[in-house]
């Protein structure tokens, strides 16, 4: 089965929160500072990264992407290791 990752750049983000209504399996605004995290992932250097998700989620998750007015939200294809 086909999986894709996620990338959000956390420091960019103006906190609309249109990405967790598009997709709120995986989005949600953090209520210290107003911004989106992206959960069940690994947060470094203001990034957070989630791997290996089913691409059954993928329709969801790119309308997070096209409705992000900063584009922060990156989609990958899984690399192989």
């Amino acid at each position: 089965m086909k999986k894709i990752n996620i990338i959000l750049h956390r420091n960019k983000c103006i906190g609309c929160g249109s990405c967790v209504l598009e997709s709120p399996l995986f989005f949600k605004i953090c209520k210290k500072d107003g911004k989106s995290i992206l959960l069940n992932s690994k947060f470094k250097n203001n990034i957070y990264i989630l791997k290996n998700i089913n691409i059954f989620f993928l329709k969801s998750l790119i309308k997070a992407y096209n409705v992000c007015p900063v584009k922060i939200i990156k989609i990958t294809k899984k690399t192989k290791n």
